[in-house]
């Protein structure tokens, strides 16, 4: 089945527009209807449906979206493999975010002044999304925050790092605090990673509710200098802030220590070992590198 037909199902989905997703594709809106009939007769199925105001997808819509948008990276990331000679290497790193704020943006920053014949590509995800982009060969090195359960990957302990409770450096905020009371100040809440939240509350043993919550766990840093609340974050994204004296970490009396752990995993047929080997060589230490 061509491409074509697969990307414009996918920008569909996205749009829910006919009319739209005809101009973002630069193609006219006759072509749009005709591709994705073509597809639905392809597959045997109905895909969607027009109401009133917008498209939907049907059920078997819903269920073959995620393997569309599959086949589109895939095709996507080879038409970019292709065009993209002029360097000796590619190293592809998926991410969770917290990993990428605290840690790996120096990395890459040191490795791309060492390695100026390698580009280097980073996406930020959730691990169980790493994991399907290393299964399908679209990243090379996954930093993820849990192991996985496949035996189709190397995995290494990368790191711990301390999660702590966080907030602005001034006398009107607490600099201790009792477990029973935490859920009673105002809390701020940055996504670190897959479970972050659930592992926090049975590290506090009670349910917790945010005044604020955000996706991208580097923002957070600005509203606790600002004063709006307190965090639980991982030590390493609010090392500087702490030295420099805008936040203070947060003792809760009681509590037992919290940590968070992090991972390399890379797909065990990867054929860039000796690449992959001198990127990781700058973060790991000669034990774990070993492994890989």
């Amino acid at each position: 089945m061509n491409y074509d037909f697969y990307k414009t199902f996918v920008v569909l989905a996205e749009t829910k527009n006919f009319s739209k997703t005809a101009e973002k594709l630069n193609i006219v809106q006759s072509t749009v209807s005709n591709r994705v009939q073509e597809l639905e007769k392809y597959l045997g199925i109905d895909l969607c449906y027009r109401t009133n105001k917008s498209v939907l997808l049907t059920q078997s819509g819903l269920w073959f979206l995620p393997y569309a948008k599959r086949i589109v990276a895939m095709e996507d990331e080879s038409i970019r493999m292709l065009t993209s000679l002029k360097y000796k290497n590619t190293v592809r790193i998926g991410t969770v975010h917290s990993l990428y704020s605290s840690y790996l943006k120096k990395m890459v920053k040191k490795f791309m002044k060492l390695s100026p014949d390698t580009s280097l590509e980073v996406k930020i995800s959730h691990t169980p999304n790493l994991l399907e982009m290393l299964s399908d060969g679209l990243i090379d090195i996954g930093l993820v925050s849990n192991l996985p359960k496949s035996n189709k990957f190397t995995c290494s302990h990368m790191l711990k790092d301390e999660i702590i409770l966080t907030t602005k450096n001034h006398e009107n905020y607490f600099s201790s605090i009792s477990m029973s009371d935490v859920k009673n100040i105002p809390l701020l809440y940055a996504d670190s990673g897959d479970n972050f939240i659930e592992h926090i509350e049975n590290y506090l043993q009670c349910k917790l509710e945010f005044k604020f919550s955000i996706d991208q766990i580097s923002e957070i840093v600005e509203y606790l200098e600002e004063g709006f609340g307190y965090a639980f974050v991982p030590k390493s994204l609010v090392n500087n802030a702490i030295k420099e004296g805008y936040l203070k970490e947060v003792s809760v009396k009681d509590a037992p220590q919290c940590n968070a752990n992090a991972y390399v995993i890379i797909e065990k047929n990867n054929i860039k070992r000796e690449i992959l080997n001198s990127f990781l060589q700058l973060f790991l230490d000669n034990n774990i590198t070993s492994l890989i």
